[in-house]
């Protein structure tokens, strides 16, 4: 196993986490990696890194993170994962300004996809909701 009760309970940590959370998010991106979704695995292994100095599970995520990120082509489908849930976020926040009447800052976020991710899949969406603003 990746985490003992002893070093996940002693490990030196920038955030106190409980022994079983940290469990969790081992088993949560070992099974990511398994199905090849390399990108939540990624982000897991950052979560853990970002807020473990010590033990086990800070020491695995830092080696999976060395891994993927000498993997060019990891780091590519992470690159477009990324990409997309940036746009998928910026749409939604688009999307409730529209349906809070705050029109002008929803404007502003349409307008930031067509002209930052115009290569995306959610292009058409944005342009559309656009339109039908002005």
């Amino acid at each position: 196993g990746y985490c003992t009760s002893s070093n996940c309970q002693n490990a030196s940590s920038r955030l106190r986490i409980h022994a079983n959370i940290l469990k969790g998010k081992v088993r949560r991106a070992q099974r990511a990696h398994d199905s090849h979704d390399f990108y939540q695995a990624y982000r897991i292994c950052n979560w853990i890194n970002d807020r473990v100095s010590g033990g086990d599970e800070a020491q695995w995520a830092r080696d999976w993170i060395g891994k993927y990120e000498s993997n060019p082509s990891i780091m590519e489908q992470v690159g477009r994962q990324r990409t997309a849930d940036e746009v998928r976020r910026m749409l939604s926040m688009a999307k409730n300004y529209e349906s809070n009447g705050r029109l002008n800052e929803a404007k502003k976020y349409y307008e930031a996809i067509l002209d930052s991710y115009p290569d995306t899949k959610y292009t058409s969406a944005a342009k559309a909701a656009l339109d039908k603003l002005m």
